[in-house]
């Protein structure tokens, strides 16, 4: 990593900590060109920090328990591309990913940063990515639409809290029990705050939102809907505790 950065990256061997320390992009040679600003991290880092007004270009996919934090949610940034409808076919890539081998069960926490413009989805776990996001901004600031800039969406026992969420397509997937606590959605051009599922999966969970509060004027035509359940069959519980909608042209 410290010989591929463009920026500077520091490493402490005794706190098992990465720092990006400025600006710059992981650019890994050799790869086909979706993946090679991947960044598999390795299971000797514990530790992944993020400087005040330091942009890191690419993405970080954690196959062990890892930190991911910034120093300040405004200004230390993970960030995709500029480009509308980067790479369409490639569903299910993501800026930060937990659990993606699908080989062991990982707790991914991520704090203080903001996920911008990734090339595909913001933050991803699977079934045995658990994630738990504090102070976090995901945004795309390029338009919802064409873009599958979903939010998050994470393994049982999951948790968003403190977040902010300017991004299209889906914000929160509930596919497995989670919790949102204190946490704001912008709805922009196609979004979908909270989106139940899209096949046969996740009947029987429950996802429990705690001071959840929607903003904005868009959506995703025609309903411009809060919550949405596209397709498949299932039954899921949705539990809100404290709600504010002020977006004069949502439906529930």
């Amino acid at each position: 990593l410290i010989q591929i950065y463009t920026g500077n990256v520091t490493w402490n061997s005794n706190t098992k900590t990465a720092t990006f320390n400025s600006t710059g992009t992981m650019n890994f040679p050799n790869r086909e060109l979706l993946f090679n600003n991947v960044w598999t991290i390795p299971d000797s880092v514990d530790h992944i920090v993020i400087g005040k007004n330091v942009t890191v270009t690419g993405e970080f996919y954690a196959d062990y328990d890892c930190l991911i934090e910034g120093l300040d949610w405004e200004t230390s940034v993970v960030y995709g591309t500029s480009q509308q409808n980067y790479l369409d076919q490639s569903r299910g890539f993501t800026a930060i990913s937990s659990g993606d081998s699908k080989e062991r069960d990982v707790i991914l926490t991520v704090k203080r940063l903001t996920s911008l413009n990734p090339k595909v989805y913001h933050i991803t776990g699977s079934y045995r990515g658990v994630i738990h996001m504090d102070s976090v901004r995901v945004i795309d600031s390029r338009g919802g639409r064409y873009n599958n800039s979903d939010g998050f969406s994470g393994a049982k026992g999951s948790t968003v809290k403190n977040c902010y969420f300017e991004t299209g397509e889906d914000v929160i997937k509930i596919y497995s029990d989670i919790l949102v606590e204190n946490t704001t959605i912008k709805m922009i051009e196609f979004t979908a705050p909270i989106q139940c599922g899209w096949g046969d999966y996740g009947s029987g969970i429950k996802a429990v939102f705690k001071n959840l509060k929607i903003i904005g004027t868009e959506g995703r035509a025609p309903e411009f809907a809060i919550i949405e359940a596209r397709q498949g069959d299932y039954v899921k519980d949705i539990v809100i505790d404290g709600f504010t909608v002020e977006n004069p042209n949502a439906s529930l």
